[in-house]
């Protein structure tokens, strides 16, 4: 499975793979612990430290079933959208975050939306999963309201698939 570097959604909407290049950018995301209070795995080795976030963007770039983005609104990174395990079915778990001062603006839904579109002409992906932190009810709505059906649930999160 591979996907392209650059995925033009629409005139103002681009996902361009994480690089070195844009290195801050990534860690103003990562590090902001309020705005990843719903990831899994946030990157707490790094305290700032570029060479380790320079690292870690290698390591995903090697890896043949994780891809990570730039979500680009108008040329500016305004957050990151990743899909994750790839499976020889050709079905990824997604995930997204986006800057804090961009959050509420819509930008997600309009990335995911576009993204989903593209996806049934270019068929990157069989299926798409989306793993949500139950008290994240704001994805689970947005997921949901671009017709991700729910699946299946713990304690702490919920499962949702696409189509």
């Amino acid at each position: 499975m591979s996907l392209p570097d650059d995925i033009h959604l629409n005139s103002s909407l681009r996902l361009e793979r994480i690089s070195s290049e844009h290195v801050r950018d990534f860690m103003e995301i990562y590090l902001d612990k309020e705005n990843v209070q719903y990831m899994d795995d946030v990157i707490k080795s790094w305290n700032g430290d570029e060479q380790k976030a320079q690292s870690t963007i290698r390591e995903i770039n090697a890896s043949e079933k994780d891809f990570v983005y730039f979500v680009y609104v108008d040329d500016q990174v305004v957050g990151l959208l990743g899909f994750e395990n790839i499976s020889s079915e050709n079905e990824a778990e997604i995930w997204y975050i986006l800057k804090k001062q961009e959050q509420g603006k819509g930008i997600m839904a309009n990335v995911l939306s576009e993204f989903l579109k593209l996806n049934q002409e270019k068929h990157y992906f069989a299926k798409i999963f989306a793993e949500i932190k139950k008290e994240n009810t704001k994805s689970a709505d947005l997921v949901k309201k671009l017709g991700f059906r729910y699946i299946s649930s713990s304690d702490i999160k919920s499962r949702f698939c696409y189509p």
